[in-house]
């Protein structure tokens, strides 16, 4: 086939990075946060008050609660990094 290719991976050099900047991480999770909200208004929208748990009205409602499941994962995320801040301080 092909006569000199090695087909060896060398992952001794492979890392992943991240950030050390703060004020991405921060924006980025508040964007997320915006979009959450945004679906939670558009789920909102989506439901019929006269059958609520029947139809796209029950994806609606776990639209909903995906959104606030996410919403809360990010503030939790948001606090720790918060903690890990004053600590790394210290």
């Amino acid at each position: 086939m092909l006569k000199g290719f090695s087909s060896k991976i060398d992952f001794t050099n492979f890392t992943v990075s991240q950030t050390d900047n703060p004020l991405i991480m921060k924006i980025f999770t508040y964007i997320l946060i915006v979009l959450a909200l945004a679906l939670i208004v558009f789920n909102i929208t989506i439901l019929d008050f006269d059958h609520l748990f029947e139809g796209d009205s029950v994806v609606g409602l776990i639209g909903i609660a995906a959104s606030f499941c996410a919403i809360f994962i990010l503030l939790i995320f948001r606090m720790s990094k918060m903690i890990e801040e004053k600590t790394k301080d210290r």
